[in-house]
């Protein structure tokens, strides 16, 4: 599981943050669902590429892992990342 790889190496990486200076247009924190999205987002990903590993057909593996890289394109558009902003924005109105 790919994506739980790369989260156990983020506490390293925070602590070297404090050095990195913030992207110009890049927001400093992200809503709880907008977190919740891209880990579910992550796990949809790594979930199509484990099962195509698992495939013997070879077209169904490359159909699977091209079903995985155009999800991950989607969601790390621009156009998609503001979407779910707004989305978020209205989730959050709703809360007590």
């Amino acid at each position: 599981m790919a994506w739980t790889q790369r989260n156990e190496r983020g506490p390293n990486l925070e602590a070297h943050a404090e050095h990195r200076k913030p992207d110009a247009g890049a927001p400093m924190k992200i809503s709880e669902y907008q977190r919740g999205y891209q880990d579910a987002a992550r796990q949809m990903i790594t979930w199509l590429h484990e099962e195509a590993a698992s495939m013997n057909d070879p077209h169904a593996r490359r159909l699977l892992d091209g079903a995985a890289f155009a999800l991950g394109v989607r969601v790390n558009s621009p156009e998609h990342k503001r979407a779910v902003e707004i989305r978020g924005l209205h989730n959050a109105d709703k809360q007590p």
